[in-house]
């Protein structure tokens, strides 16, 4: 065993991860070279030996103005091989669909990935609601209803560790949003479902309800504007929500449940 490589070896991993969540966090619009390295902290140069290694292996393309890059052909390759996933998908993207002809609303599936939420499908218009709407598109946990739905049913310790972290990411926003996000959570956890009625984005409202599964890691989320999520009308919303991500598990298989909710 050669000394050294262990320690030089884990961190190029390292790197190569940091990288690759970078990329995840922008699905849509990816990263220059500079903006990916300063994003990393650390050198261009450094970044752009790790990008060559993982241009080569199908992990990210570089593609579009400016040579952006975004994650590679090798990731939905990969997650087809993640036992349930495939029906989840499929799960997820008919409920939604389903959710919007019957609301006239978007409606949107999100997973937990650690203190963030990740878009999985999008059913509906999202024109004039203010929202991140592609898949693989993610924001801090606390950040939209379908999150706090979320964060609401974790055990207490993860919970606080949830909101410690959000807090410190969100903070830019400002004291009073940073009490807001607080007091939505609190008021998730007393009725069980979450909602908003202009505190994320004015005008807009939004309800979500997490799946019933042993584990909270997902939801389903309904957003549009007051006349169409009447504030007095949430409750049945969100126990349309309900039934409608009970069928979602009964398709994928509740123990089959492809994600942990981990980072």
């Amino acid at each position: 065993m050669r000394t050294g490589c262990s320690k030089d070896g884990t961190q190029s991993i390292e790197r190569a991860v940091a990288l690759l969540r970078l990329l995840a966090g922008r699905a849509q619009t990816g990263y220059t070279l500079s903006g990916l390295a300063e994003a990393a902290g650390i050198k261009k140069t450094t970044a752009h030996r790790v990008l060559a290694r993982l241009l080569h292996e199908g992990l990210v393309q570089r593609s579009g103005e400016g040579q952006r890059y975004r994650l590679g052909s090798f990731f939905p390759e990969v997650a087809l091989g993640i036992p349930g996933y495939a029906a989840f998908l499929s799960a997820s993207k008919q409920v939604a669909d389903q959710l919007a002809a019957a609301t006239a609303c978007a409606a949107v599936v999100y997973l937990r990935a650690g203190t963030e939420s990740v878009v999985v499908v999008c059913g509906g218009s999202s024109k004039g609601t203010g929202m991140l709407t592609g898949p693989g598109d993610r924001r801090p946990l606390l950040a939209s209803s379908g999150g706090v739905a979320i964060a609401a049913r974790l055990p207490v310790e993860e919970q606080a560790m949830v909101l410690s972290a959000n807090l410190e990411a969100l903070k830019s926003r400002g004291e009073a949003r940073m009490t807001t996000i607080q007091e939505m959570l609190t008021r998730a956890r007393e009725y069980g479902y979450a909602w908003s009625v202009g505190e994320f984005v004015s005008g807009v409202h939004a309800v979500a309800q997490v799946l019933p599964s042993s584990r909270p890691v997902a939801s389903l989320s309904l957003i549009g504007p007051p006349a169409r999520l009447q504030h007095g009308r949430l409750p049945q919303f969100a126990a349309l929500l309900e039934e409608r991500g009970q069928w979602l598990l009964t398709q994928t298989g509740a123990e089959a449940f492809p994600f942990s909710g981990g980072a």
